[in-house]
């Protein structure tokens, strides 16, 4: 008998980092004000290159990092550090994808004084809007080893002094809930066609004889009933 072994794994896979830490969640994380469980994303303020940003979504769903164009210029940093890119991204746009102006490493905190981590974040940066100013993925997530709970409205992830707590804003959630509404119906549909649908054309489908045709009786006991076969057929 012959195995064929495609791929292998040597040794156990290595620690990362931040990983011998517990996240737990319980109910000292519930809201203290009354919010529809689900109903509203994850809002949070971080600092970026020492700058509180308002309106920032997370988004476990997404794989890329996004901060738009609109935010990068009220930071007051320059486009010139921006690098080239020609990989779009898709999901986030009312198109089917987007191409981003370019992309930037910017080092992004969580956190207080006392306890707090620092990550430098790769980021898409857009050159559209939305209700938020920039929106974290899961790449931005694991390298934090960062934990959501949506039920709570809470982000959790390991610091230098244990875990830090950051509660989601659920009045920015509803506000930034409410202007991707309005976006979305502020958005120019399609221009509708006027003009009518074309016609298919029939094809015709008779079928016509290679060759000459004979007339033969199907019977010799009904010599009346006939029917036309290919010249070059056999009778029977």
């Amino acid at each position: 008998m012959e195995r064929e072994v495609c791929s292998t794994w040597q040794g156990a896979a290595p620690k990362m980092k931040w990983s011998e830490q517990k996240i737990q969640f319980s109910e000292d994380d519930h809201p203290k004000t009354a919010v529809i469980p689900g109903r509203y994303p994850i809002v949070v303020e971080p600092t970026i290159r020492n700058i509180k940003v308002a309106r920032v979504l997370i988004d476990g769903g997404s794989s890329i990092n996004l901060l738009f164009a609109s935010t990068l210029d009220a930071m007051g940093i320059p486009r010139s550090e921006l690098t080239p890119t020609d990989q779009p991204f898709h999901g986030i746009t009312p198109q089917s994808s987007s191409k981003p102006m370019g992309k930037i490493t910017l080092p992004m905190t969580f956190g207080q004084a006392n306890n707090f981590r620092t990550e430098q974040i790769t980021f898409d940066v857009a050159k559209f809007d939305t209700a938020y100013n920039a929106i974290i993925g899961r790449t931005a997530l694991v390298k934090f080893m960062a934990a959501s709970h949506y039920a709570y409205q809470v982000l959790k992830m390991p610091g230098p002094k244990g875990t830090i707590i950051i509660q989601g804003n659920a009045k920015r959630a509803v506000q930034c809930d409410k202007w991707s509404l309005d976006m979305v119906e502020q958005t120019p549909s399609p221009p509708a066609t006027t003009e009518p649908p074309k016609k298919m054309s029939k094809t015709n489908k008779t079928l016509k004889p290679d060759g000459a045709i004979t007339t033969v009786p199907l019977s010799s006991a009904n010599p009346d009933k006939t029917v036309k076969i290919g010249a070059s057929l056999n009778e029977k």
